[in-house]
């Protein structure tokens, strides 16, 4: 997870982004607006979490908790199939 500042939020707090047969998933989580002196655009602050997948149809319906969930998890992963999922797929 990284800290990100965004000009504005993407619809449904993800994107995905299709790289040859790969597909970068980036989730945002605990989004808040940030103070601004008047006259000053909005802005944002997020959680940003990113994952490196396979690409396939349908990832546009993705369940986007479950993918958060699971980033999350691999943040801090407790067994060594999740340090190697995580090595693999965490961005």
């Amino acid at each position: 997870m990284k800290i990100v500042q965004l000009s504005q939020v993407p619809e449904g707090l993800y994107s995905i982004t299709r790289i040859g047969n790969m597909a970068i998933i980036t989730m945002y989580d605990n989004v808040q607006i940030q103070t601004k002196p008047e006259g000053e655009d909005l802005s944002y602050s997020a959680d940003q979490y990113q994952i490196k997948i396979p690409w396939r149809a349908g990832l546009e319906n993705l369940d986007f908790n479950t993918w958060l969930t699971r980033a999350k998890e691999l943040e801090y992963p407790g067994t060594i199939v999740d340090k190697r999922v995580a090595r693999d797929i965490i961005i």
